[in-house]
């Protein structure tokens, strides 16, 4: 019976409170779908929002999955490993229903499905310590970002320049551990607050059919190709873009107590719904950040409030601004 991270994991990971310069982090709700056959890529490309067929070999990108109403049901990382073969990288709890609701649309295409999961394991990269670690231990260098490396039973994204994912199967995973675990290590909570201070969403059950990718910037953090073919949902999200009728988007935001979860209603102080949160961890020992998408014009309704406690919102991503308008 091949390892698991409850096998492999001998360190205890470092206290929430502060985030070390460097972390090796396990993820074991990550999960990974193969996506295989003649038709992977034509596939793909009809059924995601960014452009599938344009990927290079060793490479990856950042797509959503949408409902015909345009409503994300998944993120993935698509990891392009060969001209015929795909990998989707996705909370392991949509894994199962994504699988199913994904099958309906093959039809007669050449492709299959497969969930490696339990194949393949997860282990994030943090700060320069530890990608350097890594980097030496699999006798390579770090990809460009968006950019893979495929060596010694591995596989490399490289996700910024602070961060990386390493994907092996339990035995070679076991085996960097050994090589590595020296180092801070982490837990998935510890990695989802720095996707947070990156400003990258994440879809889980609780938050599937709410938000459109704009909403969620996926446009600003390139997730969302406009230039593409039809994809479920492709009429709401284009008309979006075109018409100009964005009203809101994804903002940081803080406060204090336990971490919201997904899909938890933001309500302004005459408890109107102004939005909902896309993802929150814990920043301290009672305090929270996350991201949550808002008006853009919040701000106007006071102050914003979850479960009757006030958060504080931050600044929009400079380019997800509405463009100014120009004088007349």
């Amino acid at each position: 019976m091949s390892a698991t991270w409850t096998d492999i994991q001998d360190t205890a990971p470092v206290s929430g409170d502060t985030l070390p310069a460097t972390l090796l982090t396990p993820l074991p709700e990550a999960g990974v779908i193969a996506v295989e056959g003649p038709d992977a890529t034509t596939f793909l490309h009809s059924q995601l929002t960014h452009d599938i067929e344009g990927m290079p070999e060793g490479s990856w990108r950042l797509a959503g999955w949408c409902n015909p109403k345009g409503r994300l049901l998944a993120l993935f990382r698509v990891v392009r490993d060969g001209d015929q073969s795909f990998r989707l990288l996705c909370p392991g709890e949509l894994v199962t229903g994504v699988m199913r609701r994904l099958q309906m649309f093959i039809l007669r295409a050449r492709v299959t499905l497969d969930d490696r999961s339990g194949e393949q394991l997860l282990l994030g990269l943090y700060g320069e310590e530890a990608l350097d670690a890594a980097t030496r231990e699999l006798n390579t260098t770090l990809p460009e970002p968006s950019g893979t490396t495929h060596t010694h039973g591995a596989t490399l994204l490289a996700l910024a320049a602070d961060r990386a994912l390493l994907i092996a199967g339990p035995d070679r995973m076991k085996r960097l551990w050994l090589a590595l675990h020296h180092l801070p290590v982490g837990d998935p909570q510890h990695w989802r607050l720095l996707q947070i201070r990156a400003g990258e969403p994440e879809i889980f059950q609780d938050s599937q059919d709410l938000f459109i990718p704009q909403m969620a910037n996926l446009d600003v953090i390139d997730g969302l190709s406009f230039r593409k073919g039809c994809y479920p949902g492709q009429e709401v999200v284009a008309r979006m873009h075109y018409l100009g009728r964005l009203k809101k988007r994804m903002f940081p935001i803080s406060g204090t107590g336990l971490p919201p979860r997904p899909g938890t209603e933001v309500r302004d102080p005459a408890d109107k719904r102004l939005g909902q949160v896309v993802v929150a961890e814990s920043d301290g020992e009672d305090s929270f950040a996350g991201l949550a998408v808002l008006p853009l014009d919040h701000a106007e309704y006071g102050a914003a409030l979850i479960e009757g406690k006030p958060i504080t919102v931050g600044p929009l991503p400079e380019a997800a601004h509405p463009p100014s308008k120009g004088r007349g």
